[in-house]
């Protein structure tokens, strides 16, 4: 390793120090401790990515379960099953039939009506 010192006259020179100390035995033994010391660190955070992965799984096990066997799971059923018909309903004139959700005209009010439903209430 190259380290500075610095001489009375203000300017910098380099002393150079020999590379022997990695040259010793127990440098050899340093580095598989530090090889071991990584491999503990992967194994480490392996354990920490399949707990993760356990928790995920279990969360979603628990909501299969609950959404499959218990009566939470038929009310949520039954909501989605009404909320899908309303919005059919809405969409569905009893004059003229359905109507996409694009083709429904929107008043001020907030209210959908049918195209020719309103053509024919605006145009009379």
């Amino acid at each position: 390793m190259a380290k500075e010192r610095g001489r009375p006259g203000g300017a910098m020179r380099f002393v150079v120090k020999p590379f022997h100390r990695w040259l010793r035995r127990d440098d050899k033994r340093r580095r598989a401790e530090s090889r071991q010391g990584e491999q503990t660190m992967a194994v480490i955070i392996m354990e920490g990515v399949l707990f993760v992965a356990l928790l995920a799984t279990g969360g979603a096990l628990l909501y299969w379960i609950v959404v499959n066997f218990t009566p939470a799971g038929v009310w949520l059923q039954q909501t989605r099953n009404r909320k899908r018909i309303d919005r059919a309903a809405e969409l569905a004139c009893p004059i003229h039939g359905r109507h996409t959700n694009d083709q429904l005209v929107r008043l001020a009010t907030g209210e959908q009506v049918c195209p020719d439903c309103y053509r024919e209430t605006a145009h009379g």
